[in-house]
């Protein structure tokens, strides 16, 4: 009797597990999130061995993997699953290892390397284009740590392992950087939305409607003048690309591509209009995405000095709102507290660097007058601030 190929055994294999409900929702297992990537990483000491090479239907695991990561049409899901892939391969060659079956452990631990060689090229395709992946890039780079003792055992029937090893967390160190520059980002964005969407108490005066007004207009002026960093990228250029759906990351990504490449930021937006990944245009420009991270950095750091002193101005609003509407006055006490408690923060991530210093001072003294105008606010309507 003729065998069937092992094609025709994968594809045979894929429409039984899919018919039997096997093959899990990508929903379930590797959420979903267009610009803000969050999935669920797996976990190197709480997995499995299970079935192990030397189990004659080890080769099905290994076929229905393949499936998996066909499925999985993104980036950020294959990240996930050759993470997950790795972890069992490293939980195998442990397994092994314990029943004296050296060869497959050499074999089992050179699949594992190559796995995770594989799920880092996945992350990194998925930061390139701007998205976070913290928690799967944090569980590689434990990964990679992982089970110490096994590979030394092994490594000297693998001379490459170890530089292999250091390769994959070199690469995981720029990459994990960009990724949490880029969660940054967008938590900046986030609350700048935010704020635009809830600038105050909401009053039916038209006062009060024009002052929410100029706060937004404030906060779009503010993010324009944040990312206009080269004379190109002016105030025109960064409206049309917010028309085109850009976000605040992307214009200062384009920014700071066009500073390190020495280009003009209409040769990076023409690149990316093309339909190119950030990692293909640093690759075409050749620049490393380890100083577009440190760019990056002066960014945000730019961009939360000045969402700090936009909040501080939306507190001067609600201060004015007090001369005709008192009852406000504890509502704005804990919006004080709230933003002081921020500016705290912020100042502490700010003020090491010497380049801060002028942000540094000009924040203080913000939250200096505020206090002043809140207290008198107290005084005013014969309360007493706590």
């Amino acid at each position: 009797m003729k065998r069937p190929s092992k094609i025709k055994v994968a594809l045979m294999t894929a429409a039984f597990v899919a018919n039997i409900g096997i093959i899990p929702a990508l929903a379930d297992t590797t959420g979903t999130s267009q610009n803000n990537t969050q999935v669920t990483a797996p976990t190197a000491a709480t997995v499995d061995a299970g079935m192990t090479p030397d189990n004659p239907l080890y080769v099905f695991e290994k076929m229905f993997e393949e499936v998996q990561l066909y499925a999985a049409l993104k980036a950020e899901y294959k990240a996930q699953l050759l993470a997950q892939f790795a972890a069992e391969r490293l939980a195998e060659a442990q397994a092994l290892d314990e029943a004296g079956k050296k060869a497959l452990v050499v074999k089992t631990v050179e699949d594992y390397v190559k796995t995770l060689q594989k799920a880092e090229n996945q992350a990194t395709a998925t930061v390139e284009e701007g998205k976070e992946l913290q928690a799967v890039l944090t569980e590689l780079e434990k990964l990679c740590d992982a089970n110490i003792a096994l590979l030394e055992k092994i490594k000297a029937e693998i001379p490459t392992l170890q530089e292999n090893l250091n390769q994959v967390k070199n690469k995981l160190e720029v990459v994990k950087a960009v990724s949490n520059l880029i969660k940054t980002v967008n938590e900046v964005e986030t609350e700048d939305s935010t704020s635009n969407q809830n600038p105050g108490t909401t009053n039916t005066t038209q006062t009060t409607t024009n002052q929410q007004d100029n706060v937004s207009e404030q906060t779009t002026e503010a993010a324009v003048i944040i990312v206009t960093q080269q004379k190109e990228l002016t105030k025109e250029l960064v409206q049309q690309l917010r028309a085109k759906g850009w976000g605040w990351g992307e214009i200062a990504m384009v920014s700071v591509m066009a500073k390190k490449a020495e280009k003009n930021v209409s040769d990076i937006v023409a690149l990316r209009d093309k339909g190119l990944g950030w990692g293909e245009i640093a690759r075409e420009l050749g620049v490393k995405m380890k100083d577009v991270a440190k760019g990056l950095g002066k960014w945000v750091h730019e961009a939360k000095v000045k969402a700090a002193k936009i909040k501080a101005d939306m507190i001067k609003a609600k201060v004015n709102q007090l001369k005709k509407r008192p009852e406000i006055l504890l509502e704005l006490q804990e919006a004080m507290q709230e933003f002081q408690g921020e500016a705290e923060k912020l100042l502490a991530e700010i003020q090491a660097d010497e380049d801060n210093e002028e942000a540094v001072k000009e924040i203080k003294k913000v939250v200096k007058e505020l206090n002043k105008e809140l207290n008198n606010a107290f005084k005013k309507h014969g309360k007493k601030k706590d």
